[in-house]
């Protein structure tokens, strides 16, 4: 199960622990009261680029407080903060608050500059990828297309906007096993970055992994680990070791190598993409069901049943408790039961079954057809010149 990365629109130090405490609290504690909302924005701007997603949600929602109490907030202040909130939260794949929060800036967005403006289409690209990941693509690519049509009739538009677009109409393709279509968007995409001088943007790292998707999808594995390594080596050097971006990187790599069976390859790069899941996303992610489900993959088919069984339960239970009954979760109750098989615990099997032709049959009725759908790390990046961090 590969994972595949988005492109929404980023906002751009830490101050710490007690800002996390004061957003489980909802009351501001004393080391941020100092701090102004413009301050608060951007320390969760940086958390962002971190792809520290929890302390970035607790730094906007207190810079959002200090928005809506002041007398005269500009509008357009609140919007920006919203929307990197909204990325917030997607990365924390809290999607149905993701889509709330974007929802409220795009119309602040169209009281405040009209329907034609530029900033509009990047608050719709950012609207339509939070419904893409929530498992809504028809309501995701309408807001796309508006998008695409917005930027493109501004003369002189800033054509790595336009590519984080592409970016994301590709997916939806692939989405729907349209591959020719979503491989020559996202050609296009890299294109624009490599004749603009972008060919070290963290960016093209992402369009390069969702590229390398698509090639692994068709049987070209040797072309899909061409670009992964590239998208690796950039996301390094432009984000450090330590981003759950490389993580994403990483997982996928581990699966061209696991379809290659090359399977010593394969387990320490899932080791590696595991670990910087849990420290970056905490060990409840659905990113991180999604390692210790293919982790518990490679153990199946080398036969370590044993090692395989708690990974596939506690993949099940990370799942669970997010609520999330779509394609990984029917792919993860397939693979717990054959290894229970396996360990002859097969009335547990038989009931995981069942519940995997359930899920199966849900998800064939919404006309999703992948049952290894991809799961989005969605520390979802922008060139920097489109993050709002306000000045």
């Amino acid at each position: 199960m590969g994972i595949s990365l988005t492109i929404v629109h980023l906002a751009v130090l830490h101050v710490g622990l007690a800002v996390c405490r004061q957003a489980a609290s909802g009351e501001p504690q004393s080391d941020t009261q100092s701090l102004s909302a413009t301050e608060l924005h951007n320390a969760g701007v940086r958390s962002l680029d971190k792809g520290d997603y929890r302390s970035a949600e607790a730094y906007f929602l207190a810079a959002l407080q200090k928005w809506e109490r002041a007398p005269a907030t500009d509008p357009l202040s609140i919007a920006s903060t919203l929307e990197n909130l909204s990325a917030a939260y997607a990365g924390q794949a809290r999607f149905s608050d993701a889509i709330s929060v974007c929802r409220r800036a795009v119309d602040i967005r169209e009281r405040a500059q009209g329907k034609d403006h530029a900033d509009l289409a990047y608050a719709l690209n950012r609207l339509g990828e939070c419904y893409r990941r929530s498992g809504d693509s028809r309501a995701a690519e309408p807001l796309f297309r508006r998008a695409r049509r917005i930027i493109e009739a501004h003369h002189g538009a800033d054509q790595s906007k336009v590519a984080a677009i592409l970016n994301n109409l590709a997916l939806i393709y692939r989405d729907r096993k349209e591959n020719q279509r979503a491989e020559q968007l996202l050609n296009q995409a890299v294109h624009i970055l490599d004749e603009n001088a972008r060919s070290s943007d963290s960016t093209l790292a992402t369009f390069l992994n969702n590229l390398a998707a698509l090639y692994r999808s068709d049987g070209r594995l040797q072309e899909a680990e061409a670009q992964l390594r590239r998208a690796i080596d950039i996301w390094e050097r432009t984000l450090g070791s330590e981003h759950p971006d490389v993580a994403a990187g990483l997982n996928n790599l581990g699966d061209l190598a696991r379809l290659q069976s090359n399977y010593e390859v394969a387990e320490p790069l899932y080791h590696r993409a595991l670990d910087i899941f849990e420290r970056a996303l905490g060990p409840v992610h659905p990113n991180v069901g999604t390692v210790l489900n293919n982790l518990g993959t490679l153990y199946y088919l080398t036969e370590r049943f044993e090692k395989a069984e708690p990974l596939f339960g506690r993949a099940l239970a990370i799942f669970e408790a997010s609520h999330h009954e779509g394609p990984p979760f029917a792919d993860i109750l397939s693979n717990y039961s054959r290894v229970l098989r396996k360990l002859n615990r097969k009335p547990e099997a038989r009931k995981l079954e069942k519940r995997a032709r359930e899920v199966a049959s849900r998800v064939a009725h919404e006309d999703l057809s992948d049952l290894t759908v991809h799961v989005s790390t969605l520390a979802k990046r922008e060139p920097k010149a489109n993050r709002k961090s306000i000045k």
